[in-house]
């Protein structure tokens, strides 16, 4: 083999990760409906499961549950676009592709937390408001009841919530027994747990 052949072999094999994206690539891509994707994208990303994973609960996603997302996500957003090109929706794995202008043109933090806490987290420094995520989601989801817990820091002044994580983290990882009455209590106290991190924000 010349070396010309194996240049040209080796230049084939050099990923898109490898190169520099334009930072005008996406609106370049996607031309009229560059500002129309983005929107679509901001407002419906609680829906789709792809667009987030695991940034809320901190636990890796199946791959089965992904590619599933993915295969959804894909489905809707060409029923809205039905011209967008092939290229931008062919894999999950591509940061050239849609998921790639998600998270480097449209994700914000406050995107993951409920409705209630939204405002509060645009206003949040961007660990804060994935830390809000977070401890909701652990306080809502713990297999013990975590009212106790919850009520002895409603009485205490309000913590940064990425420097109170690692507490409710502790908390939430103790092993419990899971009932009907858990999540019953969980959910309000979560509700209650959020309140009052943001109240002075």
């Amino acid at each position: 083999m010349s070396d010309s052949s194996e240049c040209s072999s080796s230049e084939s094999e050099i990923s898109l990760s490898e190169i520099q994206r334009p930072d005008d690539y996406f609106q370049t891509e996607l031309g009229e409906d560059y500002e129309k994707v983005k929107e679509w994208l901001a407002s419906n990303c609680q829906r789709y499961f792809i667009l987030h994973k695991d940034r809320e609960t901190g636990r890796e996603c199946h791959s089965e549950s992904l590619e599933r997302g993915w295969k959804w996500f894909k489905t809707n957003l060409l029923r809205e676009f039905p011209n967008m090109k092939e290229h931008l929706v062919q894999s999950r794995f591509d940061d050239w592709g849609i998921l790639g202008l998600f998270e480097d043109e449209v994700f914000q933090p406050w995107m993951i937390l409920p409705d209630e806490y939204k405002d509060a987290g645009k206003r949040m420094r961007r660990e804060d408001a994935i830390a809000l995520a977070r401890i909701h989601y652990l306080v809502a989801t713990a297999d013990h009841n975590m009212t106790e817990f919850v009520c002895e820091t409603l009485r205490q002044t309000p913590i940064t919530p990425s420097i109170f994580l690692r507490s409710v983290e502790r908390e939430a990882n103790k092993r419990g027994q899971l009932d009907e009455y858990t999540a019953a209590f969980n959910f309000p106290a979560a509700d209650d747990l959020a309140r009052h991190l943001i109240k002075d924000i």
